[in-house]
């Protein structure tokens, strides 16, 4: 009964332009948020506060050496980002843009839960 459904979901399955496409669409997508949120830290693009925000950001949440780090996560998610936009070195930047998103997990967002939401003042609250 199942035998007709099952075999074209094996024949997209093995298909390695289905996968090649798949691998590329999510390089793509996590190449732009990425570079998105380096060029925040590095370069205070994309409305970012730049290293001195960062630096500060990083002083509040009790990051050791703010300043050191504020570069090194902005290269890593820079860097790391168009590295895999490009294809090159895709596993070297993937292991650099995971260490830094579980810094970033276990450093704020563990306290906001899955949607962290910022609290916005307005005049007359």
């Amino acid at each position: 009964m199942l035998e007709w459904p099952g075999r074209r979901l094996r024949a997209v399955q093995s298909s390695w332009y289905a996968i090649d496409a798949a691998a590329l669409i999510l390089r793509v997508a996590l190449g732009v948020i990425f570079v998105a949120h380096g060029g925040q830290k590095l370069f205070g693009g994309f409305g970012g506060s730049g290293i001195g925000g960062t630096t500060a950001f990083f002083r509040t949440v009790g990051i050791p050496s703010p300043h050191g780090f504020a570069f090194v996560v902005g290269v890593t998610e820079f860097l790391g980002s168009v590295f895999l936009f490009a294809g090159f070195l895709t596993v070297v930047a993937t292991i650099g843009l995971i260490m830094d998103m579980a810094v970033a997990i276990a450093r704020v967002s563990h306290a906001f839960g899955s949607f962290s939401q910022a609290k916005v003042v307005t005049a007359g609250s």
